[in-house]
């Protein structure tokens, strides 16, 4: 190693020493909160409203709640599907004398079922015509860049409010998705 080398590795060194007692400092400081009866009142209370991470008090908890294992285990009424994006793409290579191509696919995810679907892009459009797809992507004319999980959630909250038609055809409509 040249002197610089370790010149480096010693700064780095101490940065990390310095790290290493600003966290023992706050681990000692937990340790005196912990003792106080307030702070264990909070962290009491505190592990009530959460249970795996999950804040007990929000929509979306609550709607994961009220569905749980029926929406994974439920049939696909209907019929909506979530672009997910390409999953692959051409490839030639040669194995032997022979030449292996690997097709571009595309992915889908069933918002009832959460089932994906993996389609070879040359069956994109027979589809897409038989389903109401999704894209979360915004462009220049949507203002949705939501995750599938958002979506969903939103789904099943209006699954719950209102008749289901109503629900599908609100959705439908919202996210520009061909019918």
């Amino acid at each position: 190693m040249t002197d610089e080398e370790i010149k480096i590795a010693k700064e780095k060194y101490k940065d990390l020493e310095d790290r290493k007692n600003e966290l023992e400092l706050i681990k000692n400081r937990l340790s005196e909160l912990k003792e106080n009866e307030l702070v264990k009142e909070y962290l009491s209370l505190s592990r009530i409203i959460r249970v795996g991470g999950k804040i007990l008090l929000t929509d979306d908890y609550l709607v994961e709640k009220s569905f749980g294992d029926i929406a994974m285990n439920t049939s696909c009424e209907n019929d909506i599907y979530v672009y997910m994006g390409d999953a692959s793409y051409d490839y030639l290579f040669t194995v032997g004398s022979y030449k292996v191509g690997i097709k571009r696919r595309v992915l889908y995810k069933n918002l009832e079922t959460m089932e994906l679907v993996d389609i070879l892009l040359s069956k994109k459009d027979d589809f897409e015509s038989q389903h109401k797809i999704v894209y979360l992507k915004s462009d220049s004319q949507s203002q949705y860049d939501k995750s599938f999980e958002e979506v969903r959630n939103e789904f099943l909250r209006d699954l719950l409010t209102t008749p289901q038609e109503e629900a599908v055809k609100k959705f439908v409509m919202k996210y520009n998705s061909k019918e």
